[in-house]
């Protein structure tokens, strides 16, 4: 069953009332793939599941997940720092479209350089 709920937004003195529905649900979706932890309250009750038949089995599923984890954390910490270096990048290309769009030139040849 999902909740409605209902806020003014003020944004530059323009008042606009927005509707929109908070979802709630018991299986959480993964966010960008990533596995959801689960954190265990009662060792003793955990152990009596089902799927939980020893604890070599446990420990094994448990550091499959920290494997992921810690994957996951490695690759987007390299994705993150290449972006950040791409920013120079971007900001110049911003600028040289700005130049471009404040003259109006109907027509420019732009050279290419690619630092490959």
């Amino acid at each position: 069953m999902a909740d409605v709920e209902t806020k003014d937004i003020t944004k530059e003195g323009t008042e606009v009332k927005a509707e929109y529905e908070i979802v709630k649900s018991k299986a959480a979706p993964k966010h960008l793939g990533i596995p959801e932890a689960v954190f265990v309250e009662d060792v003793d009750k955990f152990m009596q599941e089902a799927e939980n038949s020893s604890a070599e089995v446990v420990l094994k599923r448990f550091e499959e997940l920290y494997n992921k984890y810690k994957y996951m954390e490695i690759s987007l910490t390299q994705k993150k720092r290449r972006l950040r270096n791409q920013i120079p990048d971007i900001q110049k290309s911003l600028d040289a479209v700005n130049f471009v769009k404040s003259k109006q030139v109907k027509s420019i040849y732009v050279r290419v350089v690619c630092k490959c």
